[in-house]
């Protein structure tokens, strides 16, 4: 079947979220009049992203790979955090059989368990009510010593938030009558470490299995005052082993145990994972335990050995990626090492590999002086672009830009202000370029941050993703000043007017300017 047309660009504006004009709104600050033009000039929607909580009515902000995962899927899917409060709250998860395998092998073997986990009230790493769904399953199996190796926020949380979740969490313990003790705790400076600093994580695995830190503590919430008084909060906490009344550590990890990690958000507990459950580890000095279970609440890495996983991924079948293969379109995934997993693996619908005629394109992210400019590869990005547009080698060409959402995370308003005009500039280089060579340029985010950089009840600074929609720019001459049948957009300012879809309608959308036909597994629509 011939192609409706032969060209389509998919502009993914990393963390360009809709909000009102604020102090906090780096968007409403940034000379951005090329943008501008063209939400005032072609069909602008607003839409909803991925992030209500079926289970709790809660709204969570949405994650880089789920926001491309919808995208690219053209389906809602449900975070690990959501389907894990949905099996709370459905029941499904005191019979999770990765659960009560861990418990049958504490049982045969008279071992303990352990639970290692982010403790925080923000929903970015772990949630408590995970934890605390996990403890009533072991009370219920009266599984006798549970230990908990607990990691500290003060990144998404409030610097000094642990010593209120420790009282909540030993509470929680009383009022369970469980018998569990914690074991450990240490900032997430040390558990999370994302970035090869092997010495950090071999601190929290020494206390982990050998009882050994630099201080010792029988009370933990002496531990977290103590540490407090010196003016070392959660994220910098040193990783501390506590200590039972004969001075000796109230639990290590052993032959015959078994161990859970409670993390969904994978990249910073994934160092620490891999010093217990790598076979070939040799950043540091590691026991090789033998008979120790090993369990993770989500996929984590698949070079691990792992006994089980209680929540694996779901496969994605029929993404948009895969269906214009099908096609026959020639395909380029375009983007920096900072969001290349996301606009390559996550947008492509989980592949692990690029398919026939489809391509992705790395451009390193480059650091200046241990932080990204505003600017970061933003110029060389633009000009893999043009290239590829000129070559008139590609069908389907999606690119995401990144500045947006990783400044904004950096917190420095100024700075998110300079990567917005940033983009701006490049859009005006890529859009007049696809529309001579008679494309279509989609233009839309995978989900929120630089739109809401403070926190608008208590005016602190805020720094990461939100839950507001995004927009979704048609642009092609056809489509000049037409109205669709979206919501008329007065001044540019899409936060006055209604959603009218999802992420998950972007897929089903291009789709149709191509000619072809939506696959059942699609459960978004066309929104033209």
């Amino acid at each position: 079947m011939p192609l409706k047309r032969k060209l389509i660009v998919l502009i993914i504006l990393d963390g360009w979220g809709i909000a009102p004009e604020a102090p906090g709104n780096a968007l409403s600050q940034a000379q951005i009049p090329h943008l501008k033009k063209y939400i005032a000039s072609y069909p602008a929607a607003k839409l909803t992203v991925p992030g209500l909580d079926s289970s709790s009515s809660e709204t969570e902000p949405t994650s880089c790979a789920l926001g491309h995962l919808t995208i690219g899927s053209g389906r809602n899917i449900m975070s690990v955090r959501q389907r894990i409060n949905e099996a709370i709250s459905d029941g499904s998860f005191l019979n999770n059989p990765v659960f009560l395998q861990g418990i049958k092998h504490c049982q045969q073997f008279s071992s303990k368990m352990h639970l290692c986990t982010v403790v925080s009230h923000s929903f970015r790493q772990a949630q408590l009510d995970h934890l605390y769904a996990l403890l009533a399953l072991l009370k219920n199996a009266k599984v006798k010593k549970i230990f908990l190796h607990l990691i500290l926020d003060g990144v998404d949380a409030s610097e000094n938030a642990g010593l209120v979740i420790i009282k909540e969490l030993l509470n929680k313990i009383s009022e369970l009558k469980l018998d569990a003790r914690i074991a450990t705790i240490s900032g997430r400076y040390f558990g999370l470490d994302r970035n090869n600093f092997w010495d950090r994580t071999k601190q929290i695995y020494t206390a982990m299995t050998f009882g050994q830190s630099a201080e010792n503590f029988s009370d933990p919430l002496v531990a977290l005052e103590t540490s407090y008084e010196h003016e070392v909060f959660d994220q910098h906490f040193m990783p501390v082993a506590i200590y039972d009344s004969k001075n000796k550590p109230v639990a290590t990890i052993n032959d015959n145990d078994a161990l859970f990690f409670l993390n969904y958000k994978v990249d910073g507990i994934l160092q620490l994972v891999k010093a217990f459950a790598l076979p070939d580890f040799i950043k540091f000095e590691a026991l090789r335990f033998s008979n120790l279970f090993i369990g993770t609440i989500c996929d984590y890495d698949s070079t691990l050995a792992i006994d089980g996983v209680a929540f694996p991924e779901i496969a994605i079948t029929n993404s948009l990626t895969a269906v214009l293969a099908k096609a026959g379109l020639k395909q380029l995934y375009l983007a920096e090492t900072e969001k290349f997993p996301q606009a390559t693996y996550y947008l492509s619908g989980k592949l692990k590999q690029e398919l026939d005629n489809c391509q992705w394109q790395n451009i390193p992210s480059e650091l200046v002086d241990g932080a990204y400019e505003p600017e970061m590869a933003a110029g060389e990005i633009t000009a893999e672009l043009e290239k590829a547009i000129n070559s008139k080698e590609y069908d389907f060409i999606a690119v995401n830009y990144t500045n947006l959402d990783t400044i904004a995370h950096s917190g420095k308003l100024n700075n998110t202000v300079a990567a917005a005009e940033i983009c701006d500039k490049y859009l005006n280089k890529i859009i007049p370029l696809v529309l001579i060579k008679n494309g279509l340029v989609i233009l839309t985010a995978d989900h929120g941050n630089a739109e809401q950089m403070q926190d608008i009840q208590t005016g602190e600074l805020s720094d990461s993703h939100t839950a507001n929609p995004v927009p979704l720019v048609v642009i092609s001459p056809e489509y000049e000043g037409k109205n669709i049948g979206w919501p008329d957009v007065l001044n540019a300012d899409l936060s006055l007017v209604k959603s009218s879809g999802t992420l998950s309608d972007i897929a089903p959308t291009i789709l149709k300017l191509y000619g072809l036909r939506k696959p059942k597994e699609m459960t978004g629509e066309s929104l033209l």
